[in-house]
């Protein structure tokens, strides 16, 4: 069968059908609304047979590794009404495409909702991606909270929590690490440049936006801090990688915790409404105005009780916090994360 032709070719042929499933689903979704002529006689079958196709094809092998991308990408799509937090964590999830099993990224697809996509999302990042743990395990982490290492950000860097943490975090495993080489040769930094448009900085979800040891500099989010962390451990010759976590939920936290593992987060410095001012620059690959967070804060999640939370806070040390205020600031802001393992 297909005899004469190479290996790459065959799976290039069967994935040319595969390229077609979003259209498929389209023309289903589109027909669910007809009545009259063959479109209406047939509407009982359309849920059939979106499930059949669906395991047929989640069954197929190849499917799950070349197909996935492409219904993450169409999933995106349907998300670009949806706050931020959706679309970064559908980013992480086509990130480790080939890691993630096809059902429930197809289930959400043949959803054909925003709500299902986000369903998905949360369910993969608050469960499949963290670490499997025996019931019960968790049961002494009520009493106790992990060793990270106590590291200040002042009076070195003014705004600099992101790298303060970071340092932690490697300091934790074991990995020597200091705060400034992070801030200044690892994490990807850009000043801001005056223009005739304005100010242009950049998205600090690409970057970090100003100097951080002064009060011209401001904050990054979990996908630089990766980047930076990454090309940290593997100079250092580390087995260890930084992943991208946002979105995780409350019950994925737990688990990371449970495995020894801290987490790094943003909140705000006093767990309260996040907030504006008037500062504001110009994203030049984007032309978009944005306009920073004035009380973010990022911080080591090192401890979990019944009420409370332990963190090792880059402006104040190892502190205990009310449990609640603290999930809800960390809701408000994308639940963003970062984690080493």
């Amino acid at each position: 069968m297909n005899r004469g032709v190479p290996n790459g070719a065959r799976s290039a042929l069967w994935f040319r059908p595969a390229a077609g499933l979003p259209r498929f689903c389209g023309i289903l979704c589109a027909a669910k609304g007809r009545t009259d002529g063959p479109f209406g006689r047939l509407r009982p079958f359309f849920l059939p047979l979106a499930v059949v196709v669906l395991l047929c094809l989640a069954a197929y092998g190849p499917f799950g590794q070349r197909a996935l991308p492409l219904v993450l990408q169409k999933a995106r799509q349907t998300a670009l009404a949806e706050r931020p937090v959706v679309l970064s964590r559908l980013a992480a999830a086509e990130a480790n495409a080939p890691k993630q099993p096809a059902v429930p990224v197809l289930a959400a697809f043949f959803g054909g909702g925003r709500a299902a996509a986000t369903a998905y999302c949360d369910e993969m990042q608050g469960g499949l991606n963290v670490p499997a743990v025996k019931e019960g395990a968790c049961a002494g982490l009520w009493a106790t909270k992990l060793p990270v290492p106590r590291l200040l950000q002042m009076p070195q860097l003014r705004n600099g929590c992101e790298a303060t943490s970071l340092a932690a975090l490697l300091n934790y495993y074991g990995i020597a690490a200091d705060k400034m080489e992070l801030a200044y040769e690892y994490i990807p930094r850009e000043d801001f440049i005056a223009s005739p448009y304005g100010r242009l900085g950049p998205d600090p979800e690409r970057a970090y936006p100003g100097d951080p040891a002064t009060e011209s500099g401001f904050y990054c989010f979990a996908a630089p801090l990766v980047q930076g962390a990454n090309r940290y451990l593997r100079e250092k010759g580390a087995s260890m990688h930084a992943l991208n976590v946002t979105g995780i939920t409350e019950e994925g936290l737990k688990r990371y915790l449970c495995s020894g593992d801290p987490v790094a987060v943003w909140v705000t410095f006093d767990f309260s409404e996040p907030y504006t001012g008037g500062f504001a620059w110009i994203i030049e690959n984007l032309g978009q105005a944005y306009t920073p967070y004035l009380n973010l804060h990022c911080v080591v999640l090192m401890g979990w009780g019944r009420d409370t939370c332990t963190l090792m806070d880059p402006l104040q040390g190892v502190r205990t916090v009310d449990r609640q205020a603290f999930l809800a600031s960390f809701e408000q802001l994308g639940r963003r994360a970062l984690v080493v393992r």
